[in-house]
C-alpha cells in the first residue's frame, strides 16, 4: 500500500504543474491574440471606417453574417457598424465587408473580399465602380432593382 502513493503524488504535481502552464500561457498569450483580431478587422475595414477599437457582436442566428462589430472611437464612442456577410454568387459564395452608420440607417461603405466569381464579369465587384454607388444609400439598400 505504501509503494502506490509515490506514483500518485508524482502524478498529481505533474498535473498542477501543467494546468499552471496552461493557465500562465493563455493568460500571456490572450493580448496578443486579441491585439491580432483587431488589427486583422483594421485591415478589413479600415478604408470604411475610421475606428480605433473594434467590439465583437454577438451573430448567433443571424442568417449569412460571419461577424459583427461595433466601431468605437479612441474615446469609446460608436463611429459605425462592421459588418461580414456571406452572400450568394453566380461562381459561389462571396464575402462582403459592409461599414453601416453609427444609426444604422445608411451604408457608409462595402468591399467585397474573397470570391470565386468569373474573371471580368463578377470581379467587377471588387472595383471602385461597383462599390462606390453603395456609399451613403440608405439601409436595407436596392440598387438596379435588386
Amino acid at each position: 500500500m505504501k509503494g502506490i502513493w509515490k506514483p500518485i503524488v508524482n502524478l498529481v504535481i505533474v498535473l498542477a504543474v501543467s494546468v499552471g502552464l496552461l493557465f500562465g500561457m493563455n493568460w500571456i498569450t490572450k493580448g496578443r491574440i486579441e491585439a491580432q483580431k483587431t488589427e486583422s478587422v483594421r485591415k478589413i475595414f479600415g478604408e470604411l471606417l475610421t475606428a480605433e477599437k473594434y467590439e465583437t457582436m454577438d451573430t448567433d442566428g443571424a442568417e449569412g453574417i460571419a461577424a459583427a462589430y461595433r466601431a468605437l472611437d479612441k474615446d469609446g464612442k460608436l463611429v459605425g457598424f462592421a459588418v461580414t456577410a456571406s452572400v450568394k454568387g453566380y461562381g459561389g459564395d462571396m464575402q462582403v465587408h459592409v461599414a453601416l452608420a453609427p444609426d444604422a440607417t445608411r451604408f457608409v461603405g462595402l468591399r467585397v473580399g474573397s470570391h470565386s466569381e468569373t474573371e471580368g464579369y463578377g470581379s467587377k465587384t471588387t472595383e471602385e465602380a461597383f462599390y462606390k454607388q453603395f456609399h451613403s444609400l440608405a439601409t436595407p439598400a436596392s440598387v438596379n432593382g435588386y
